[in-house]
């Protein structure tokens, strides 16, 4: 992959991330295995390195603008830690055309949520009852996928604390980019000393998502949620479809 094609791809990941509280780990992931020729494994592990780094600096723009909650962003986090950890761990044990599978069917959800999205409204209303206890189930969940598939959880996070949570849109998009960061942070350990990563590859992808994470973050208050999440969203079944029908052809 050139130079200029990862730096270009990488802005994408980037500002989709920063702007959209997720979206960069079902991009980074085909383009490291398509693109970059890598494996699927070390595709998701340099996914996270990716991911991992933009997120964080896109969540030091989206605290400043009061876009984050950290108490409910950090219960989520907090309860994926444990299960981030136990994905990546089982990870070498799942078969590379069932993680490839696996990941188009999640890209597939996370695009039917984004093109559902503009009906999910502001959200906000009366408080949830037993907040605590779906706060740290979608936690959970979203840390599995994050340490089995390598991807960071965020178009499943904004989605479930909006519908489940009743949160505003805006601020699950910014709580969504800490869940995320906390996420790679914990499963990447258990994956990298078993992966041998092109780095030359991954940092410059890295470079630029992370310039990409603080553009987005910067627009996401500007530019309309509801257009970015369906513009987006056919790029993510596009992706998804183009990932099972290489698998299921190979």
């Amino acid at each position: 992959m050139s130079d200029v094609l990862a730096v270009a791809l990488g802005v994408l990941i980037g500002a989709l991330l920063g702007g959209l509280g997720g979206g960069g780990a079902v991009l980074t992931v085909p383009t490291l295995f398509f693109l970059a020729g890598q494996s699927p494994h070390a595709a998701a592990t340099g996914s996270l390195v990716v991911v991992g780094v933009s997120a964080s600096a896109a969540l030091v723009v989206q605290g400043r603008a009061g876009r984050v909650c950290w108490r409910t962003g950090g219960l989520t986090a907090a309860s994926g830690i444990g299960t981030a950890a136990a994905g990546a761990a089982l990870s070498p044990l799942l078969p590379a055309r069932v993680e490839l599978l696996s990941l188009a069917l999640v890209m597939t959800v996370c695009g039917v949520l984004l093109l559902l999205r503009g009906r999910y409204g502001e959200g906000g209303g009366r408080p949830v009852p037993h907040a605590g206890r779906r706060t740290a189930l979608v936690g959970g969940t979203v840390g599995l996928l994050t340490g089995l598939l390598g991807v960071g959880g965020g178009f499943l996070v904004v989605p479930a604390l909006v519908l489940a949570l009743r949160m505003p849109v805006r601020t699950a998009t910014g709580t969504a980019v800490l869940v995320t960061a906390v996420n790679c942070a914990a499963a990447l350990p258990c994956r990298l000393p078993a992966e041998d990563l092109d780095w030359r590859t991954v940092v410059p992808l890295t470079g630029a998502a992370l310039a990409g994470a603080l553009l987005g973050s910067r627009l996401s208050g500007r530019i309309p949620a509801r257009t970015l999440s369906r513009a987006f969203a056919t790029v993510v079944l596009a992706v998804a479809t183009l990932t099972a029908v290489h698998t299921l052809a190979t």
